[in-house]
């Protein structure tokens, strides 16, 4: 067991534990198949013979930022590598997935020794509680609208965060306040959610160091929090962002919004996002952690662990005992009686205010010991992934991909803290670290399973189709297939939409058959020439 704990923390254990991560990732990534928004991505592009051609892309590009999002950087990125075979887009993103997993293990770290646990306890967190995971690390779109453009993010929270622990981690000179500018703003025009995130985590981060710490701001670090709110802003007044907007909320006010926006985040963002686990944990960790540096307990502290326990449990079972299997149960059970959904909302919301006012009561005495700057950087982590939240209740349409960015922040919190612990035993954190990597070692064998079934699938279904178009069928029906892991990245949608009991294809996903059958018809007109790949 000696030999194994002194690998784990060896520079050499540190490298074999990212290389299986990546091979891991890179194994699950090449069974991965297309789906939905990677074929009409294609049809906008549209590749002669597979050679690159930069004007089409950026053509593709300027009518995607005018007619539907803002998103400018990831949708290039998309365009251009769809030029190139799909190998080349799996080993990247495997790459990309390793990379975003090692700057997180850089931020958090308290020291410079390895800590290869810490690694395996990143990614599986990661793994287990980041929602719809499928569709954030292996679908190709949703990769690098997500994944690729918060690793962007979480690179500047590493270099924000060095400068609260007064680590040099590059110099103030001409060539680094270029490349954080660039950063800054490459990672400002990622989703529009993370962008809120790092805006809030900058500011907040430069009034501590300036104001509370009294330190010097680095010019490159001035100069990334410019490019950042640049960034931001040709993202979210994208004339695109208003036509998509108007076409899915109407002309509500912004009330109205938020009206409606409380019951998908409330079924999307608590429910499926499982962000009542990441806040549960993020709240019992911290309170292990301010714990771990008391010699004994008082009645002021039993107050707060029974408020914290009366808080997390009602929270719990009031989730376990609403948790609705689909999204129509959750507004059947809520909105005939609306008194129902306020009630919860207030014995939540009431539960964390007794909480929160215990805390600030004992404030004194539970923080006494512990690190102001450990305190802080949490904090300041949670607030910006809560306004995000906040921020995303106001949109009209909510998925659980899109709360990928609120769910690493508070990721990288719990495991900032879980770094700061100070444990009485040592191998506690080495046993905890272990147990998840084995579940999520379980979860992903279901996964690489489902994934193996798809590329199957998909392959005999490719086949069936070529067949039938060398016959001159107009009209071939397939089976249809969806995964039944949301860890796989083929669960985003149906691969083609079947055919309802009057004929009829679904209008709202009818783009789905129409962007298959020009692709595998190799015709961009196909659909409009009256062929169809219809599912059955």
């Amino acid at each position: 067991m000696k030999k194994i704990d002194d690998f784990m923390k060896s520079r050499k254990g540190e490298v074999t534990v990212f290389c299986i991560i990546f091979i891991l990732l890179l194994l699950l990534n090449c069974l991965t198949i297309w789906a939905a928004d990677d074929y009409t991505h294609y049809g906008r592009i549209w590749p002669e013979g597979n050679i690159l051609d930069l004007s089409r892309v950026f053509e593709s590009v300027n009518i995607f930022y005018t007619t539907w999002s803002g998103r400018y950087l990831s949708t290039f990125v998309d365009y251009t590598i769809l030029y190139f075979p799909r190998l080349l887009f799996k080993i990247l993103n495997s790459i990309v997935s390793t990379f975003l997993i090692y700057i997180i293990y850089k931020t958090v770290k308290k020291d410079e020794n390895s800590n290869s646990y810490l690694v395996l306890g990143i990614f599986s967190l990661i793994w287990l509680l980041v929602p719809a995971i499928g569709q954030i690390m292996f679908w190709q779109i949703g990769a690098i609208t997500y994944l690729w453009m918060y690793t962007l993010v979480a690179g500047i929270i590493l270099l924000f965060v060095n400068i609260l622990k007064n680590k040099n981690s590059i110099k103030d000179n001409a060539f680094s306040i270029i490349l954080t500018f660039i950063l800054g703003l490459a990672a400002g025009n990622g989703f529009e959610t993370n962008s809120i995130i790092l805006l809030v985590f900058l500011t907040l981060v430069l009034l501590y160091n300036k104001f509370i710490l009294k330190n010097k701001t680095p010019k490159w670090a001035i100069g990334c929090y410019i490019a950042s709110i640049i960034g931001s802003c040709t993202n979210w007044f994208a004339p695109g962002n208003s036509v998509r907007m108007a076409q899915m909320s109407g002309t509500e006010n912004l009330i109205i919004k938020i009206q409606y926006g409380v019951g998908p985040w409330f079924y999307n963002g608590i429910f499926r996002s499982k962000l009542f686990i990441i806040i549960t944990l993020l709240i019992l960790v911290y309170l292990v952690y301010v714990l771990s540096t008391k010699k004994k307990y008082d009645k002021k502290i039993s107050l707060i662990l029974f408020t914290v326990g009366l808080f997390l449990g009602s929270f719990v079972l009031v989730i376990s005992m609403l948790l609705p299997s689909n999204y129509s149960m959750f507004l059947s059970w809520f909105y005939p009686n609306s008194l129902k959904f306020w009630f919860l909302l207030l014995v939540l919301l009431s539960m964390m205010l007794l909480m929160i006012v215990t805390f600030i009561i004992n404030r004194k005495q539970l923080l006494d010991k512990t690190n102001s700057k450990t305190n802080y950087i949490v904090l300041i982590l949670t607030i910006a992934s809560l306004i995000g939240i906040a921020a995303y209740i106001m949109t009209p349409i909510a998925w659980p991909r899109s709360y990928m960015g609120m769910s690493i922040t508070l990721i990288i919190a719990i495991v900032y803290v879980v770094e700061r612990i100070n444990y009485k035993k040592k191998n506690y954190i080495t046993i905890v670290s272990i147990f998840l990597f084995s579940l999520s070692l379980i979860i992903y064998g279901f996964t690489l399973v489902d994934a193996y079934k798809a590329t199957k699938w998909n392959n005999k279904t490719t086949k069936i189709i070529e067949e039938k178009i060398k016959n001159s069928e107009s009209v071939i029906y397939v089976d249809t297939f969806k995964s039944t892991n949301s860890y796989n990245g083929a669960s985003i949608e149906k691969w083609v939409i079947p055919i309802e009991e009057n004929g009829e294809i679904n209008k709202d996903y009818e783009w789905i058959n129409r962007a298959i059958t020009n692709y595998y018809y190799k015709d961009r007109n196909a659909w409009n020439e009256g062929k169809r790949i219809i599912g059955k």
